[in-house]
């Protein structure tokens, strides 16, 4: 009972006390009856990349299909007019796909997680730590593109169910990624071990990003864009071509199908008659008048058809034209010439 014995005594009290990777972190979810709580959150998190991940392959379907989605339950509830307007392509690559890169990285990080917290080995603390504090900020950064989604949205005037169940899973990974994070109790990870996790994660990250990158960028636009005319000179002839048939295209500045063929055209596309079926457009209800369930859609009318000149100068139509034929969805040069008549050259 000497003075050093009940100095050392009371130190050792003080300090703290040695525990495994995964007893050091705390649940945010209650009790843990089938193994560690910090275990079964990064099992949670596994499932909802999962889950991200099929709907985000979903949405890619569904980007690129001429038909409905499931979800198109009116002009404001519209999976189709949310996924292929102009805001569902971000760096030239449409979003779904930066969607299935961030859940399956989301569910790989978690697994990793998982599994160094199932080794219950004191050496991997460290690890440990620089995989939380790496998962914590892809959910922030998840956060982030969760906002553009929501902006694009109001601005659309349009809101996509499946795009919402993404959102909604996205702010669930970024609260039990902050309960992580929080349980840490303001442990540092080790400078080197971090450095060392955000670039082993950001090598593969960066990879798959550049090669989405560079795929829709430059590989996929020159195969689509591959002169099918053999100057622009042919390109104007033919949509004046179109217009002389008596051919209107019928879409929206929303519908990102409708950018896709006008750029199919580029700027001899002007040359076209083509109707904003819009809100705010001219005073033409495409569904109503139209029945335009599609976009775009192509129309042709009879050689006396009066529209054109009635979007030119917003009067009222005296007459309703008379339809000949119609399609609908994206036709390229060579379809375009097969249904207008129009060669390409």
């Amino acid at each position: 009972n000497n003075p050093q014995q009940r100095h050392k005594s009371r130190a050792a009290s003080r300090s703290p006390k040695a525990c495994s990777p995964s007893s050091c972190l705390v649940s945010i979810v209650g009790d843990a009856d089938e193994g560690p709580p910090a275990t079964k959150v990064a099992k949670w998190l596994m499932n909802i990349g999962g889950v991200g991940l099929l709907i985000s392959l979903y949405l890619i379907r569904e980007h690129y299909s001429d038909e409905g989605s499931i979800c198109d339950l009116s002009s404001h509830f519209s999976c189709s007019l949310v996924n292929r307007s102009e805001y569902s392509v971000l760096f030239g690559v449409p979003v779904a796909f930066w969607g299935v890169v961030w859940n399956v990285q989301l569910a790989l990080m978690a697994k990793e997680i998982r599994r160094l917290l199932g080794q219950n080995v004191l050496r991997d603390q460290h690890a440990i730590r620089s995989h939380i504090v790496f998962l914590f900020l892809w959910c922030i950064g998840g956060v982030g593109f969760v906002v553009y989604f929501v902006a694009a949205e109001y601005l659309l005037g349009a809101v996509c169910l499946f795009c919402t169940a993404i959102h909604a899973l996205t702010l669930l990974a970024m609260y039990l990624a902050y309960g992580l994070f929080a349980s840490m109790r303001g442990a540092i990870p080790d400078v080197a071990e971090l450095v060392s996790t955000l670039w082993a994660w950001l090598a593969g990250l960066g990879t798959s990003a550049a090669a989405l990158f560079i795929c829709f960028n430059f590989i996929l636009v020159s195969n689509q864009t591959r002169s099918v005319f053999s100057s622009n000179v042919d390109a104007f002839r033919m949509a004046k071509c179109i217009t002389r048939n008596g051919f209107v295209m019928f879409g929206s500045m929303k519908c990102g199908h409708c950018q896709h063929q006008k750029a199919l055209l580029g700027p001899a596309f002007e040359f076209v008659h083509f109707v904003e079926c819009a809100e705010g457009g001219p005073k033409v209800n495409c569904a109503e008048d139209y029945n335009i369930t599609r976009m775009p859609t192509w129309i042709q009318f009879s050689p006396d058809n009066p529209l054109p000149a009635a979007l030119a100068t917003g009067a009222p139509l005296d007459r309703r034209p008379v339809e000949l034929q119609r399609h609908s969805g994206v036709l390229d040069p060579p379809g375009l010439a097969n249904v207008t008549g129009c060669p390409l050259r």
